[in-house]
């Protein structure tokens, strides 16, 4: 087979509150098969144009991003992506397009090479109300205003010339 094997996914990112900020991301995967010889698979982020999955979203390039790995070497179970590539394709996507945007993950086996035949696939379990399908989760936590930081640097700096005395 010199088909290219790819799945996509959509989360809507939830509101944030005032001054939180994303500090961790985990894509959670969960590997249920292979055959032959698979190859890895690549986990590219992208920025999609609407809701529903469509036949645009195999190609699109829009923010694309490669934010990690499934290797083919991978045991069957939870496989969790957790990079800093994926951090910051979030982040930005907050920064960049505001709370409630919409993103994409594409597990994409590598484009074919012409003259070689793939003989494997990785099969991964998903679909609406599974359990143990895939998930993005994120961590978030309180980012200090600028103006309390220099304040307390302030209070440190006072209290280090204090002890000076």
């Amino acid at each position: 087979d010199t088909s290219q094997m790819t799945g996509v996914l959509k989360y809507q990112l939830p509101s944030l509150g005032a001054g939180d900020a994303v500090t961790a991301v985990t894509f959670n995967l969960n590997l249920t098969g292979t055959s032959g010889s698979p190859a890895d698979v690549n986990v590219v982020f992208f920025l999609p144009g609407d809701v529903p999955v469509v036949f645009d979203d195999i190609a699109t390039t829009n923010g694309a991003v490669t934010v990690g790995v499934v290797p083919a070497t991978s045991s069957l179970g939870p496989v969790p992506i957790q990079t800093a590539a994926l951090l910051a394709a979030i982040q930005n996507a907050y920064t960049n397009n505001g709370p409630t945007t919409l993103i994409g993950i594409r597990l994409q086996e590598p484009a074919p090479i012409s003259g070689v035949t793939q003989t494997g696939e990785s099969d991964f379990y998903g679909g609406y109300g599974v359990t143990d399908g895939p998930t993005l989760t994120l961590t978030t936590a309180a980012v200090p205003e600028p103006a309390s930081l220099g304040l307390l640097g302030g209070v440190a700096l006072l209290g280090l010339r204090r002890r000076r005395k």
